[in-house]
Protein backbone atom coordinates (compact mmCIF):
# COMPACT_ATOMS: atom_id res chain seq x y z
CA UNK A 1 0.00 0.00 0.00
CA UNK A 2 3.17 2.45 0.87
CA UNK A 3 3.83 2.03 -3.34
CA UNK A 4 0.27 3.41 -4.15
CA UNK A 5 0.85 6.18 -1.30
CA UNK A 6 2.22 8.71 -3.49
CA UNK A 7 0.56 8.06 -6.91
CA UNK A 8 -1.45 11.09 -7.89
CA UNK A 9 -5.01 9.88 -8.38
CA UNK A 10 -6.18 12.43 -10.07
CA UNK A 11 -3.62 11.51 -12.99
CA UNK A 12 -4.58 8.03 -13.10
CA UNK A 13 -8.61 9.32 -13.45
CA UNK A 14 -7.18 11.45 -16.49
CA UNK A 15 -5.07 8.28 -17.92
CA UNK A 16 -8.38 6.06 -17.47
CA UNK A 17 -10.44 8.63 -19.18
CA UNK A 18 -8.02 8.70 -22.23
CA UNK A 19 -8.08 5.21 -22.71
CA UNK A 20 -11.87 5.00 -22.16
CA UNK A 21 -12.37 7.49 -25.12
CA UNK A 22 -10.08 5.94 -27.24
CA UNK A 23 -11.37 2.69 -26.97
CA UNK A 24 -14.86 4.07 -27.78
CA UNK A 25 -13.36 6.20 -31.07
CA UNK A 26 -12.08 2.58 -32.11
CA UNK A 27 -15.10 1.10 -31.51
CA UNK A 28 -17.13 3.49 -33.33
CA UNK A 29 -14.96 3.41 -36.16
CA UNK A 30 -14.92 -0.19 -36.68
CA UNK A 31 -19.00 -0.29 -36.62
CA UNK A 32 -19.20 2.52 -39.04
CA UNK A 33 -16.82 1.15 -41.44
CA UNK A 34 -18.86 -1.82 -42.01
CA UNK A 35 -20.20 -1.57 -45.60
CA UNK A 36 -23.30 -3.53 -45.96
CA UNK A 37 -24.70 -3.98 -49.87
CA UNK A 38 -28.06 -1.97 -50.03
CA UNK A 39 -31.27 -3.73 -49.39
CA UNK A 40 -33.00 -1.40 -52.65
CA UNK A 41 -31.46 1.05 -55.13
CA UNK A 42 -33.53 4.04 -56.85
CA UNK A 43 -31.97 4.76 -60.39
CA UNK A 44 -33.50 7.95 -61.85
CA UNK A 45 -33.97 7.72 -65.50
CA UNK A 46 -33.45 11.28 -67.76
CA UNK A 47 -33.47 11.63 -71.67
CA UNK A 48 -32.40 15.28 -72.62
CA UNK A 49 -32.71 15.83 -68.81
CA UNK A 50 -36.28 15.11 -68.72
CA UNK A 51 -37.44 12.42 -66.00
CA UNK A 52 -38.97 9.51 -68.06
CA UNK A 53 -42.15 8.29 -66.16
CA UNK A 54 -42.75 5.38 -68.44
CA UNK A 55 -39.59 3.87 -68.86
CA UNK A 56 -38.68 -0.06 -68.95
CA UNK A 57 -36.27 -1.10 -66.26
CA UNK A 58 -34.25 -4.32 -65.12
CA UNK A 59 -31.99 -5.37 -62.60
CA UNK A 60 -29.21 -8.11 -61.91
CA UNK A 61 -27.99 -8.91 -58.47
CA UNK A 62 -24.64 -11.23 -58.15
CA UNK A 63 -23.64 -11.85 -54.56
CA UNK A 64 -23.10 -15.41 -52.61
CA UNK A 65 -26.84 -14.41 -50.90
CA UNK A 66 -28.70 -13.48 -53.66
CA UNK A 67 -28.43 -14.11 -57.30
CA UNK A 68 -31.42 -12.07 -59.80
CA UNK A 69 -31.37 -11.55 -63.68
CA UNK A 70 -33.61 -9.07 -65.09
CA UNK A 71 -35.59 -8.40 -62.28
CA UNK A 72 -38.00 -5.78 -63.50
CA UNK A 73 -37.86 -2.44 -61.36
CA UNK A 74 -40.80 -1.08 -60.01
CA UNK A 75 -42.17 2.88 -60.91
CA UNK A 76 -42.53 5.69 -58.48
CA UNK A 77 -44.85 8.59 -59.05
CA UNK A 78 -42.85 10.06 -56.65
CA UNK A 79 -38.86 9.46 -54.76
CA UNK A 80 -40.94 10.74 -52.00
CA UNK A 81 -43.01 7.86 -51.77
CA UNK A 82 -40.56 5.77 -51.07
CA UNK A 83 -37.70 8.08 -49.10
CA UNK A 84 -38.54 10.64 -46.22
CA UNK A 85 -38.54 13.71 -46.83
CA UNK A 86 -36.77 14.70 -43.78
CA UNK A 87 -33.71 12.14 -44.36
CA UNK A 88 -33.53 12.54 -48.15
CA UNK A 89 -33.62 16.29 -50.89
CA UNK A 90 -33.66 16.50 -54.56
CA UNK A 91 -34.76 18.95 -56.70
CA UNK A 92 -36.53 16.10 -58.87
CA UNK A 93 -38.55 13.71 -57.58
CA UNK A 94 -39.59 12.40 -60.54
CA UNK A 95 -38.88 9.36 -62.85
CA UNK A 96 -37.60 7.06 -60.24
CA UNK A 97 -37.28 3.68 -60.17
CA UNK A 98 -36.86 1.63 -57.33
CA UNK A 99 -35.03 -2.29 -57.62
CA UNK A 100 -35.54 -4.21 -54.22
CA UNK A 101 -32.31 -6.24 -54.09
CA UNK A 102 -33.59 -9.28 -51.76
CA UNK A 103 -30.15 -8.10 -49.58
CA UNK A 104 -29.92 -8.07 -46.12
CA UNK A 105 -27.54 -7.24 -43.50
CA UNK A 106 -24.44 -8.64 -46.73
CA UNK A 107 -21.34 -7.23 -46.20
CA UNK A 108 -19.41 -9.79 -48.87
CA UNK A 109 -18.98 -8.66 -52.49
CA UNK A 110 -22.07 -8.02 -54.84
CA UNK A 111 -22.58 -6.19 -57.71
CA UNK A 112 -26.02 -4.67 -59.01
CA UNK A 113 -26.50 -4.12 -62.14
CA UNK A 114 -29.35 -1.75 -63.69
CA UNK A 115 -30.32 -0.89 -67.14
CA UNK A 116 -33.25 1.00 -68.11
CA UNK A 117 -34.81 2.06 -71.69
CA UNK A 118 -37.17 4.57 -72.51
CA UNK A 119 -40.43 4.44 -74.11
CA UNK A 120 -39.32 4.53 -77.65
CA UNK A 121 -35.56 3.77 -77.30
CA UNK A 122 -34.05 7.04 -77.50
CA UNK A 123 -32.11 6.43 -74.57
CA UNK A 124 -30.89 4.11 -72.62
CA UNK A 125 -29.51 3.99 -68.85
CA UNK A 126 -27.14 1.81 -67.65
CA UNK A 127 -26.09 1.74 -63.81
CA UNK A 128 -23.84 -1.01 -62.14
CA UNK A 129 -22.72 -0.75 -57.92
CA UNK A 130 -20.22 -2.92 -56.32
CA UNK A 131 -18.19 -2.78 -53.45
CA UNK A 132 -15.85 -0.47 -54.87
CA UNK A 133 -18.23 1.90 -56.59
CA UNK A 134 -20.74 2.38 -53.92
CA UNK A 135 -20.10 5.71 -53.11
CA UNK A 136 -21.14 7.04 -56.19
CA UNK A 137 -24.78 6.89 -55.67
CA UNK A 138 -26.14 8.90 -52.11
CA UNK A 139 -27.32 6.99 -49.07
CA UNK A 140 -30.66 7.27 -48.15
CA UNK A 141 -32.91 5.47 -45.08
CA UNK A 142 -30.66 5.09 -42.66
CA UNK A 143 -27.68 3.36 -45.39
CA UNK A 144 -30.45 0.63 -46.46
CA UNK A 145 -31.51 2.38 -49.65
CA UNK A 146 -28.80 4.14 -52.25
CA UNK A 147 -30.25 6.71 -54.71
CA UNK A 148 -28.16 6.53 -58.02
CA UNK A 149 -29.32 9.69 -60.57
CA UNK A 150 -27.10 10.38 -63.94
CA UNK A 151 -23.77 11.79 -64.24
Amino acid sequence: MKYFAHVNTRYVLYAGLVLLVGALLILIETASSKRYAPESVLVQVLDKGMPQEDAQCFGDVLSDQVNVKKKPLRSLASLYDFLDSASFFTNEDRGFYVFETGLTNYQSKFEIRIVCYTKDMSGVSYTVVNNENRSVCEIGNGGTSIVCKPQ
